[in-house]
């Protein structure tokens, strides 16, 4: 209900919205002050005034309760100043009608807009019993299931209201509201603009090239023209939040993954990575594309924590049924009703090597990997895309994530620019057990712990390609274009470089011109390398690309294909192996 003598606002025009934050455009926060509570009542005797909620530099929001309704209601009220400014009530007026056509539960409410006797336009919205989670974050007691809850229906409001052609552009925490329920609210669309607003409006609101939004949350595109940004830029500013609430910081420059930074579920890691990417092409195109992804994590931790925390009950259940079944079998055994098997030592019996078909003496094993001079300091992380990465540093622009898994893999595996996903070892690859790795620029192979090679090509994705050698297998190595295996009698096997092609021996020359070239390579690279190298760490070339790493888990990553040279950044502990192909695809285990 209006106050007495009010005019309701009609047949608005929904291009854009007013706003109650920190926008560049048109009047700063000092510039006036909100009018004092009893001046407020005074507008609206109708209802209790119970104080102010907040202010910003076009307005103020106001605590009523409705007596008539037994409600608590937010009233946003524009100053008389900027009553006579036709932008800022075009502003105004055009919030109103946006948000009375979003109705959804995690969107905070508009009841109704209208102009007080006294010339005050005013929005009467929901009233948020809880606090914004800008509170919560410097509180620090954002937990990862609370976190993703969070982003989940934050992801709900957006998808409704970019259903509708609203983008908000001003995602942040002091507009993301929890009630006591816990319940989300995104709040103030007053920098919102419509995607297909009319190309007959009156007023632009959004001038081409002007910034709007808050910059530690702004997408680069929108940091650039606010004017020209569509949905996506809502989700970088999603990607940013997520970020702060698993770290309690912001993602500024080259910044560790959550996991690393927190020890947040390494999963979300990509979620973030893919998130933030610079190029809105390149993050998530729906709302409900990064929703789907956290939900998965969400998912997989609950059945985690209800295997891991089963009934009590339901475990007595089965040790009794295990129990019954022992003694049934030791009376079975007793009776001589089952034979009892025989038993042998087991001896492991090495593969035989087929006849050698190179005519020529086999060239040398390939040589130990060179050594360089010792860190000096603690490295950073490099952002991870994977599922599983180990936490290595990001920069501004973090690479594009692959599909979220729900088991963890025990080889981790990422990739330093975005990659296809089709160049990822299959997902059934990442359970087993690995001895040795190869990346080329189509596919990669790898060399089991039972000894078995197994490759994986672009051509196929995710589908494994065993292969079947004359002879068994130490080492993977080669160059961008090709695997090889080197044999234990020191032959040398060019693995296939596409499905289809045969195994071949190569010839000694072949094999030396290529020794040839990897030495150049890793001579090329070792003469630019940063200071501070561990002197007993392992040195693995990629192209344009090294990585060194050591006993302790530090690890750099160097060269001319890197950007930001060099990126230091610590392995997951446990992980003694790491690997680097010619496209960025990295490997630990």
């Amino acid at each position: 209900m209006p106050p007495p003598g009010s005019k309701l606002l009609e047949d608005l025009d929904p291009a854009a919205l007013f706003s109650l934050g920190d926008e560049a455009e048109p009047a700063a926060a000092g510039a006036w002050e909100p009018p004092g509570e009893n001046e407020v009542a005074a507008l609206f005797p109708q209802w209790r005034m119970l104080g102010l909620l907040g202010r910003g530099g076009m307005g103020a929001v106001y605590h009523f309760h409705q007596p008539d309704l037994d409600r608590d209601v937010a009233v946003k009220l524009l100053p008389i100043e900027a009553s006579a400014d036709e932008r800022q009530v075009e502003r105004f007026r055009r919030e109103a009608r946006a948000l009375a056509r979003l109705r959804h539960p995690n969107i905070v409410a508009l009841h109704e807009a209208g102009i007080t006797p006294a010339g005050h336009f005013f929005f009467v919205m929901e009233h948020v019993a809880g606090q914004p989670l800008s509170q919560i974050i410097a509180s620090g007691k954002v937990s990862v299931p609370e976190a993703i809850e969070i982003i989940r229906q934050v992801c709900d409001a957006l998808a409704c209201a970019h259903a509708q052609g609203v983008i908000h552009r001003d995602i942040k925490p002091s507009n993301i509201l929890i009630n006591t329920a816990g319940q989300v609210k995104v709040a103030d669309f007053g920098l919102a603009r419509m995607d297909h607003a009319g190309s007959d409006d009156g007023l632009t609101l959004s001038h081409t090239g002007a910034f709007l939004g808050t910059p530690a949350y702004t997408a680069p595109e929108q940091a650039r023209d606010a004017a020209h940004v569509d949905h996506r830029a809502d989700l970088y500013s999603l990607g940013v939040l997520l970020y702060e609430m698993l770290t309690g910081e912001l993602p500024r420059g080259v910044f560790q993954p959550p996991s690393r930074k927190a020890g947040s579920d390494a999963r979300l890691d990509q979620v973030v990575q893919r998130a933030l990417q610079e190029r809105p092409e390149d993050r998530y195109q729906a709302a409900d594309d990064l929703k789907n992804d956290v939900t998965r994590v969400q998912g997989s931790q609950e059945r985690s924590v209800a295997a891991s925390a089963g009934p009590t009950s339901w475990r007595f259940a089965w040790a009794a049924v295990l129990v019954a079944v022992l003694l049934m079998l030791v009376v079975l055994f007793s009776a001589g009703w089952l034979p009892l098997p025989s038993v042998s030592p087991w001896v492991e019996t090495p593969g035989q090597a087929g006849p050698l078909e190179m005519r020529t003496p086999a060239p040398p094993p390939e040589p130990e990997p060179q050594r360089v001079a010792k860190p000096s300091a603690e490295p950073p992380t490099m952002a991870a895309t994977t599922v599983a990465a180990p936490e290595p540093a990001s920069s501004a622009a973090p690479t594009a994530p692959q599909a979220i898994t729900d088991q963890p893999a025990q080889v981790q595996v990422w990739s330093l620019e975005p990659v296809s996903p089709a160049l990822h070892p299959p997902a059934s690859l990442l359970q087993r057990a690995w001895q040795d790795a190869f990346f080329f620029a189509t596919g990669g192979a790898v060399l089991l712990a039972d000894g078995s090679v197994v490759m994986w090509h672009e051509a196929s994705p995710g589908k494994e390609s065993p292969l079947s050698l004359p002879r068994p297998v130490k080492q993977l190595t080669g160059d961008a274009t090709r695997a090889m295996a080197l044999a234990e009698d020191g032959t040398a096997l060019l693995l296939p470089s596409a499905p289809g092609e045969a195994v071949r021996e190569l010839t000694q020359a072949e094999f030396q011109t290529l020794r040839e070239a990897a030495k150049k390579a890793r001579q090329s690279l070792l003469q630019i390398s940063p200071p501070g190298l561990d002197p007993d760490g392992t040195v693995f070339v990629g192209a344009g690309m090294a990585v060194s790493h050591g006993a302790d888990g530090k690890a750099v990553l160097w060269g001319p294909n890197v950007s930001d040279s060099p990126q230091r950044f610590r392995l997951p502990e446990g992980v003694k192996n790491l690997r680097l192909g010619p496209s960025g695809l990295m490997a630990a285990w």
